[in-house]
């Protein structure tokens, strides 16, 4: 099978007790039954507090006690006890492999970083667009997709990565042409045609489609949401500011739509992961206020409020043709609003 891995991938260090917000506070960490059987063998003290570490989960899956919202086994000094004591083979699968995902397709799999970390967050939204790398490695499965199908995801996602990164176009019009395009392939996603594509006449029909749309209503549907930190929630609560486009929400755009646009191939639906990429960033435009070092943890935190929340991203997809605040119309009405500079 071949591998796709971004340029900035293995650029990736962890920040360990420097990191502004570590994965050991507040997430459940499931623990594999692999570890859990090493961790059984593990004498003296350091053992007893491991076996004492884990407690039944939600699901009755064993998972890291906490501490105050921080992991039983994060030490004062903001590292892990067991990778202080026994390395990092030593952790649970999940706590080995963050911030890396591999999404997987059978006979290809594509490699990322996941937002949520904030050291991945510097990585992802300071980069400058390069071609992927694409390595062969052994094993793979028999895909489970339409091949068809997938050609057309695979064909069709170039262009709209090339669309967001086209600094020559503001990204709010970028955005909106965007869901025109998306619009198109999704028509040839439920075997309708499509015409031959023209960003300057999408541009007109979303010109002529958009209108006002409700910062507030998007703000109280994010606010329905499951909310796991206290700082989001104090976003969403906060003034409603009018911010401009800054430069980390176009590689935000780009990231969001490489991740998620592939995953049409399982459910038919691409408009509703799209409308949820161009809702995110006309929210993330109005939080997004300060210096490059603010604006990277802001558009972190909402990764992992949403991207790693498995229950808020089916919401966002029922809610992206149900919702009066996701309406087609009205965020098209955001991404072109002429009082909101462009950038």
């Amino acid at each position: 099978m071949k591998q796709v891995i971004p340029a900035y991938f293995d650029q990736f260090h962890c920040l360990a007790q420097a990191c502004p917000d570590s994965c050991c506070r507040l997430w459940e960490i499931s623990v594999d039954a692999g570890t859990q059987r090493l961790w059984s063998k593990i004498s003296g003290e350091l053992g007893e507090r491991l076996r004492n570490a884990l407690v039944a989960g939600g699901d009755g899956s064993a998972v890291l006690a906490k501490v105050a919202g921080n992991c039983a086994l994060w030490d004062a000094d903001g590292l892990c006890a067991v990778q202080k004591a026994l390395g990092q083979e030593a952790l649970c699968q999940i706590c080995r492999e963050y911030p890396r995902m591999v999404q997987d397709f059978g006979d290809f799999a594509e490699l990322d970083l996941e937002l949520s970390c904030p050291a991945a967050a510097r990585l992802i939204l300071t980069q400058i667009p390069a071609d992927p790398t694409v390595r062969a490695v052994a094993g793979g499965e028999p895909p489970l997709y339409d091949p068809e199908l997938m050609a057309l995801l695979l064909e069709s996602r170039g262009p709209m990565l090339e669309l967001v990164s086209n600094e020559d176009l503001p990204l709010g019009q970028a955005l909106a042409v965007g869901l025109v395009y998306a619009s198109e392939i999704q028509k040839r996603l439920d075997g309708g045609q499509a015409g031959p594509f023209s960003r300057e006449q999408a541009l007109r029909t979303a010109q002529a489609l958009a209108a006002p749309g409700d910062i507030p209503g998007l703000r109280t549907f994010y606010l329905s949401l499951e909310i796991l930190t206290k700082d989001w929630e104090k976003l969403l609560t906060g003034p409603i500011q009018k911010e401009a486009w800054c430069p980390e929400l176009r590689a935000f755009a780009r990231y969001e739509l490489n991740r998620y646009w592939l995953h049409a191939a399982w459910d038919f639906d691409l408009m509703g992961r799209v409308k949820m990429v161009l809702a995110a960033c006309i929210l993330l435009r109005d939080l997004c206020g300060g210096p490059p070092e603010r604006r990277q943890r802001v558009i972190a935190l909402y990764s992992k409020e949403v991207d790693d929340d498995a229950d808020n991203l089916a919401a966002i997809f029922d809610a992206a043709y149900t919702s009066a605040a996701l309406t087609d119309q009205g965020i098209l009405g955001l991404l072109l609003e002429s009082q909101v500079s462009q950038g």
